[in-house]
């Protein structure tokens, strides 16, 4: 009697029981049987997306107002420069600009010296002083002048020969124009004059 093979049918991996039949209808795969999904890298945004979308706009900061222009400076014309201090008798003849009236003036300071050689000299204000017993006299230039300037005794000495001007209280002055106007003996006369009224109105002998 021939043996009867037996069929020797796989053993199945242990795993999932297949999903029952039901009334011929497939079975429904459940998720437990799909197969999970990998998770793989993300994706860089592709150029033509990235260009699509319009890049944020920063705040636009507000304008700040314009200023006026400033006016074109004006044109100014150069400060004359001021004259050169008068402080020596050169300078005075040179500002007399006249040849003729700085000549007048070199001889009434010479009479002046001689007539009172010991009297100080001073500068004030282009003007030539001498000082005895107090402010005696001063060379100063006018219009076209030179003048010999008696302070406090001008009013009051002697004048037959009317030289002195002037409407001062005190001072009084003789003018000198050009050559001729030059008396040697008047002028000694007035200065002599004017040296006794400051002497005896201060009560000192005469120098």
């Amino acid at each position: 009697m021939a043996k009867i093979a037996k069929k020797i049918t796989p053993k199945k991996p242990p795993g999932k029981a297949p999903a029952k039949k039901t009334d011929g209808a497939p079975a429904r795969k459940t998720s437990a049987d799909r197969p999970a999904k990998k998770a793989g890298p993300k994706k860089p945004p592709s150029q033509k997306a990235a260009a699509k979308k319009p890049a944020a706009k920063a705040p636009s900061k507000p304008k700040a107002p314009k200023k006026p222009a400033k006016p074109a400076p004006a044109a100014t014309t150069p400060k004359p420069k001021p004259p050169a201090p008068i402080d020596t008798l050169d300078a005075f003849c040179d500002a007399l600009g006249a040849k003729g009236r700085a000549e007048l003036a070199t001889r009434v300071v010479e009479l002046v010296r001689a007539e009172i050689p010991r009297s100080p000299e001073r500068w004030n204000k282009g003007s030539l002083v001498w000082d005895e017993n107090g402010p005696l006299c001063a060379l100063e230039s006018g219009q076209g002048v030179v003048r010999l300037r008696f302070f406090d005794a001008g009013a009051t000495i002697a004048d037959p020969g009317k030289r002195l001007t002037g409407d001062d209280p005190a001072a009084r002055a003789i003018e000198l124009a050009r050559a001729a106007d030059f008396d040697r003996i008047a002028i000694r006369r007035l200065i002599q004059a004017a040296r006794l009224y400051n002497a005896s109105r201060r009560g000192l002998p005469r120098a």
